[in-house]
């Protein structure tokens, strides 16, 4: 996000770090409709202004699209890392969490 981001770091977090890790914003945005902005003040990428990952308020989890099928099997999979919250419930989301998540699944 350049100099323009919003999180209250100043990109210090290794999700705000993650952001502005040139290779991997390359990655995403070099996928046809991607664009990076932001979502509750927070750096995000996402697609017709839809959702796909955004940096967690907390600085420590992102928020990811994915489908209530595959939410399950990672969370199955990876509980230490892939998890929701009460408020995630009901909505096709998961979180992952950053401390725990192998780099090169991000």
């Amino acid at each position: 996000m350049g100099g323009s981001s919003t999180c209250c770091c100043r990109g210090t977090h290794k999700g705000c770090a993650i952001f502005r890790n040139r290779h991997r914003i390359g990655i995403a945005l070099a996928i046809e409709g991607i664009a990076q902005g932001t979502s509750y003040g927070t750096p995000a990428f996402k697609t017709r202004n839809k959702l796909l990952a955004r940096l967690r308020e907390d600085n420590e989890s992102f928020v990811v699209a994915t489908t209530f099928e595959e939410r399950a099997e990672l969370m199955a999979a990876e509980p230490d890392t892939c998890f929701i919250t009460d408020h995630y419930l009901n909505s096709p989301l998961v979180l992952v969490s950053l401390p725990h998540v192998h780099p090169d699944a991000l």
